[in-house]
């Protein structure tokens, strides 16, 4: 087994919004199709009146999927294609660009209203290229819809956010064999993960520190990307407390990668027309009269 371990950097974004980015990074770009992945930081916010979006944060996308993984809190979700969603603990949105799409993220009127803790990661997945022609799409799921499977020996649990585990399949779309699984390890325990020859494999640590393999440590808020690893890849938590993670991968991305701002193409003029395309407003508006408080 060998990893390639990189702590990720913590940023400020947006409005004071904090947020720790382990990928892309200086050693590699990418796993599987998994090419960015942001942690909001847990924060605790106090109660407010709610307001509505002004639009400040809306921005475009075109070439990938966004994956928002929600662990506490909530988002409300508008986009120019007219997706709408709000997602809670647990729950998962998935927004494919396509061609093409404007997006605007909030905090959800309810949560606005009663404060709270604000926690989750949004990763971008790389669309083949074929499926970056394709229109655009929104999907939503509560936690409570998330497939959930008991790890033998009470050691902990999985949560199949992407693709299929053990007979347990998520809802969400995916392309070249996407995996991405929540995985809880309980203290002084481990686990056996299944892995397929020819994927590429990673893992983000959201809380305590892993041991792989016996040998190989990884840290809270570092991401690693694996090789020459065999049939099942042993994942051990040596702390106290419970261990939390996201493990995910698939298929190597074969095609060219051009990457600019929010957009993710196979060439160079793709980038140039995505970003012609939106100045000439071909990705649409969003209409904020949907939403009411």
């Amino acid at each position: 087994m060998k990893a390639t371990i990189v702590k990720g950097r913590q940023e400020t974004v947006g409005a004071g919004i904090e947020i720790i980015r382990s990928l892309p990074n200086s050693k590699f770009n990418s796993v599987g199709s998994v090419v960015f992945i942001d942690h909001l930081v847990e924060k605790t916010l106090a109660p407010k009146k709610a307001e509505m979006p002004d639009g400040g944060f809306a921005h475009p996308h075109r070439g990938i999927a966004t994956f928002t993984y929600i662990l506490a809190g909530g988002v409300h979700h508008l986009d120019s294609n007219g997706g709408e969603g709000t997602v809670y603990e647990g729950g998962i949105q998935w927004m494919k660009s396509g061609d093409g799409i404007v997006h605007d993220e909030f905090m959800p009127f309810d949560i606005q209203e009663s404060g709270g803790k604000q926690h989750g990661l949004q990763f971008w997945l790389n669309l083949p290229a074929k499926n970056k022609a394709e229109k655009p799409a929104y999907v939503s799921v509560q936690g409570k819809d998330v497939p959930e499977i008991d790890l033998p020996n009470n050691a902990g649990k999985i949560r199949v956010l992407l693709g299929e585990y053990e007979n347990k399949k998520s809802t969400i779309p995916g392309y070249l064999d996407q995996f991405m699984g929540h995985i809880k390890i309980e203290a002084r325990k481990s686990i056996q993960i299944d892995t397929v020859k020819d994927r590429e494999y990673g893992l983000y640590v959201i809380q305590g520190n892993v041991k792989i393999d016996c040998d190989i440590e990884v840290k809270t808020n570092h991401v690693t990307e694996l090789s020459d690893f065999g049939a099942q890849i042993k994942l051990s938590n040596e702390g106290d407390e419970v261990l939390e993670l996201i493990f995910f991968g698939g298929e190597a991305y074969k095609e060219p990668v051009v990457s600019y701002g929010p957009f993710i193409m196979n060439t160079s003029e793709e980038i140039n027309l995505a970003y012609s395309d939106y100045r000439n407003g071909k990705y649409g508006t969003i209409d904020y009269s949907k939403v009411k408080l």
